[in-house]
């Protein structure tokens, strides 16, 4: 789904709505079920994937091993027919998320055709591989994301893992450059606070051209750790650097670059500070508090379902299935719900604030500078 500017922008926006439904939801959701329906099934919807196509998703994949019988992994998304993804939920009530790590283990295992594992509690998102043995899950995950307070760049990651994007070479780079890149820098920090007798050696050797003995040893090892405590001291200074010099990620070059970033704000009437997939529900939601009683019909003909194209923009609450409703934004209308539609390109949105603009009296939409 992220396969053009749009299309980008719409997975930007749908991962931060999210978000933001994860930080209203998280204290109301009691059970695993509520977890996945509300939070999970829209995250693995937000990648790309038909959480109701059975040819794309597999809920309750068998993961049988050894004595362990009937035991099922809460989601699979199958890539070619095969379950490459596996996915372990948990309740969002349950933060530590530590004691579950052996359940997904188990079940990676048990699916030799799994390259990933994710396990999660639909807010915080720990993403696993093979990295060390083949088809055994290594014990640390090597990439982490916390939905509720993501940022730019953690999205740009997460597209890696989109349907469209989808390339387990690429993935298993980032993985490889995640995991390693935290444990060579610690190994060099360490080595270069303080230096081991195998790292002055090395240098001390290669400067001298006889045989090193202990004497000879102690003698320059002082000199060799001086050196390279200065030379550290030297690296930690900020210089500057043209961009032409910047190290792209091993990942980054199997995946294209869409580094233009519409995360523009709005307001409505002079208040707030929304993104544009929320501002049409609160434009809605002011009209509705400015002219009292109407009837769905009324609000469809004073916001025309051209304006968004193909959900348009307001429904009835019997206009819209549970499959969908992570599609929409509820608010009361009457003694019921009707849904505005979260939806939203820059394009289509730019004709909404227009057409609101010109036509809707009593309500502004202006951008936030």
């Amino acid at each position: 789904m992220v396969g053009n500017y749009e299309e980008t922008m719409e997975f930007k926006e749908s991962i931060r709505l999210l978000s933001e439904r994860i930080n209203e939801y998280k204290n109301i959701l009691h059970s695993e079920e509520e977890t996945k329906r509300f939070l999970i099934l829209p995250f693995i919807e937000a990648l790309g994937y038909d959480v109701y196509n059975p040819f794309e998703i597999i809920s309750e994949l068998k993961c049988d091993i050894g004595i362990k019988n009937g035991e099922r992994v809460d989601y699979a998304i199958l890539i070619n027919n095969k379950p490459i993804i596996l996915i372990e939920c948990k309740r969002c009530e349950e933060r530590d998320l530590t004691p579950h790590i052996n359940q997904l283990y188990r079940y990676y295992i048990a699916s030799p055709e799994t390259k990933l594992g994710i396990l999660t509690n639909g807010i915080v998102y720990r993403f696993y591989a093979d990295l060390q043995r083949p088809n055994i899950m290594d014990a640390q995950p090597f990439y982490e994301i916390d939905m509720s307070n993501i940022s730019d760049s953690e999205i740009e990651e997460l597209k890696l893992f989109c349907k469209s994007y989808f390339n387990i070479d690429a993935i298993l780079n980032f993985a490889r450059e995640r995991k390693y890149k935290k444990e060579l820098e610690t190994l060099i920090k360490n080595e270069l606070l303080s230096p081991s007798a195998d790292l002055v050696r090395y240098f001390i050797q290669k400067v001298y051209n006889e045989n090193v003995n202990q004497d000879t040893f102690n003698k320059l090892s002082c000199l060799v750790k001086s050196i390279i405590s200065d030379t550290y001291k030297t690296l930690k200074t900020p210089t500057s650097i043209s961009v032409n010099q910047t190290q792209i990620p091993i990942y980054a070059k199997t995946v294209k670059n869409y580094s233009d970033k519409d995360y523009s704000r709005y307001s409505v009437n002079g208040e707030g500070n929304y993104g544009k997939c929320r501002t049409p529900a609160i434009v809605v939601e002011t009209y509705l508090r400015n002219r009292g009683a109407l009837t769905i019909d009324e609000l469809k003909n004073t916001f025309p379902s051209d304006l968004q194209g193909s959900h348009g923009v307001v429904r009835d609450e019997l206009e819209v299935k549970d499959k969908e409703l992570h599609r929409f934004i509820p608010l009361i209308f009457g003694n019921k719900r009707i849904y505005v539609s979260n939806q939203w390109t820059p394009a289509n949105f730019s004709k909404f604030m227009h057409y609101v603009n010109s036509n809707i009296e009593g309500i502004t939409i202006k951008k936030v500078e």
